[in-house]
């Protein structure tokens, strides 16, 4: 092999080298912003349920009150 032959290979070897590691830092950013995206969407979500949790407990907690005053209110009319 010439010493131009040599020289060209070591070009492309480099060249393809320059190119897989551009495309595996590319792969690995994209990965990355992928996992950001999902994490960002499983805490929304998990903030969604929480608040519907407290909603839902807060109107169940109405719910017994209102129960626990109807009850009181029939007692009391009972009672007269």
């Amino acid at each position: 092999m010439s010493f131009r032959e040599q020289e060209e290979a070591n070009r492309n070897e480099s060249f393809r080298e320059q190119e897989e590691a551009n495309r595996n830092e590319k792969v690995r950013k994209q990965e990355e912003a992928n996992e950001f995206q999902r994490a960002e969407a499983n805490e929304f979500q998990r903030a969604r349920r929480g608040e519907s949790k407290k909603r839902r407990i807060g109107m169940e907690e109405k719910k017994a009150n209102r129960n626990e005053s109807e009850e009181k209110e029939e007692a009391n009319r009972n009672e007269k």
